[in-house]
């Protein structure tokens, strides 16, 4: 979503484009106001670290865990832990080494994401490490794909239409919450759309 905006304020009748990645392909759009990507379901792998192991990572009590724990690849591969309470989505505090251990990947710095489900409505947190420190993302579509990816390999049918919540943790004088909007139509095509604050633009010269 963040590079639909650029090309939007980079050319002023920007309405579609395509990012080519390896397994797929993913489009984004810009309709009303709003940034929309559009993706196929992701590919999905188990985590090969145990329930308690994650637990102790992300400083979660395994009870509140719900089963399976996967890696998620949508663009971008994501540990995907969820739980059983928002409670529990808010009190996570992952450890860098212990999370990095869990959530390796071949591809990128490791990502996860821990959140909780209350019918329609997703609490998420979205975490990355270096084993030395951890960031949390305020907003992220990549997440939201992942997500909508986890539930399609978990054994929900669609249509699935979700609210996603994020940023309850951090202080952001722009924006309190992000809230993206999820879609799995009967297609099972993933569909993730949101609003983007442009804060201004650079150049770097190598």
């Amino acid at each position: 979503l963040g590079a639909a905006c650029v090309l939007t304020h980079a050319d002023a009748i920007f309405s579609t484009a395509t990012f080519h990645f390896a397994e797929h392909n993913i489009s984004v759009q810009y309709i009303d106001g709003s940034y929309v990507f559009i993706s196929l379901a992701g590919s999905t792998r188990p985590c090969e670290r145990g329930i308690l192991e994650v637990a102790h990572a992300f400083d979660i009590d395994a009870r509140d865990i719900t089963t399976p724990v996967l890696l998620v690849d949508s663009g971008i591969e994501q540990l995907m832990i969820q739980v059983r309470s928002r409670q529990s989505v808010l009190q996570a505090k992952p450890h860098a080494a212990l999370f990095a251990h869990c959530a390796d990947s071949p591809k990128q710095l490791a990502q996860a994401v821990v959140w909780s489900r209350d019918d329609e409505l997703i609490t998420l947190r979205c975490f990355s490490s270096d084993h030395f420190n951890v960031v949390e993302d305020f907003a992220s579509a990549s997440a939201a794909a992942n997500l909508a990816s986890y539930l399609l390999a978990s054994g929900c049918k669609p249509p699935q239409q979700l609210t996603i919540e994020q940023g309850h943790t951090i202080q952001k004088v722009v924006s309190r919450l992000a809230i993206l909007h999820v879609r799995i139509d009967a297609q099972l095509q993933i569909q993730v759309s949101g609003k983007v604050q442009y804060l201004g633009n650079g150049s770097l010269n190598l």
